[in-house]
């Protein structure tokens, strides 16, 4: 008989999956899928119980030296750590919340917090744009999306080769979309037009260069990423130092085109 597992982002196995979900979907067929699941064949789970106990019996037959296993113990350890600080946090907190009014008030705070973060974004957003309309465009890739910053030349779109700062992979670099393709024919070219601040990427990937040093590659989550937007002011000026040194040059412009009319033509 077939399950189904429930998976909520809690801890608790008394929450279940709301109507909505149970519902058929509009493009699956009338006459091979009921309306609505059957509540019988719904298994909640969580985390940090059922799916640590069912990666455990995983394991368990697995030599000491397998590396899967290793992997299942570190996911398991990771869980165990991340509940370990949620439920430190909520005892603070219900030692603090002893009235209906603080409970208002840290809803009001949270609120206002989340707001912050996103004027925070937007002010980092504006300080590193670019204002070379003749040559170079920068903008956030999209409001959904708010650790993707992109510089490219006029004319060209999003997925173009540009200057990229997305703080997860290679911090500042140069990149573009299928530049796979054609990375091998270019290595020369980019090194002698960026090799001051920029190293090469040697690898089949679709990234080109990164910046040397201190690249503001940064693993933080996303509350540490918009802290290092607002208060690392060595990110900022890194940025807009490299970025007005650039795209101010009609070499870098020369060669973003003919990549970009390179893989177009493959």
């Amino acid at each position: 008989m077939s399950r189904i597992v429930y998976l909520p982002d809690g801890w608790s196995c008394n929450r279940k999956p709301i109507g909505q979900t149970q519902e058929r979907p509009d493009y699956l067929s009338i006459d091979e899928y009921p309306e609505r699941l059957n509540e019988d064949i719904i298994t909640t789970w969580t985390y940090v119980k059922d799916i640590k106990e069912w990666l455990e019996e995983c394991a368990a037959p697995m030599d000491d030296n397998n590396i899967i296993k290793h992997f299942i113990s570190n996911y398991i350890t990771y869980w165990s750590e991340i509940r370990s600080k949620d439920k430190k946090y909520m005892d603070i907190l219900e030692k603090h919340l002893t009235s209906k009014e603080e409970w208002s008030n840290i809803n009001e705070i949270s609120k206002q917090v989340e707001n912050l973060k996103n004027q925070w974004i937007e002010d980092f957003d504006k300080k590193i744009k670019v204002h070379n309309d003749n040559y170079f465009w920068g903008a956030r890739y999209s409001k959904q999306t708010p650790y993707d910053f992109r510089w490219g030349i006029q004319g060209s779109g999003w997925d173009d080769m540009c200057f990229l700062y997305y703080p997860y992979v290679n911090g500042l670099s140069i990149w573009g979309r299928n530049f796979s393709i054609v990375k091998n024919k270019y290595k020369a070219e980019f090194e002698e037009v960026f090799k001051d601040e920029f190293q090469w990427i040697d690898d089949d990937a679709d990234y080109a260069m990164r910046l040397r040093g201190e690249s503001f590659e940064l693993r933080d989550d996303e509350n540490g990423l918009v802290w290092e937007f607002h208060n690392n002011t060595k990110l900022v000026e890194r940025i807009i130092e490299v970025i007005e040194k650039f795209t101010y040059n009609r070499k870098v412009f020369d060669l973003f085109k003919k990549v970009n009319e390179d893989i177009r033509n493959h």
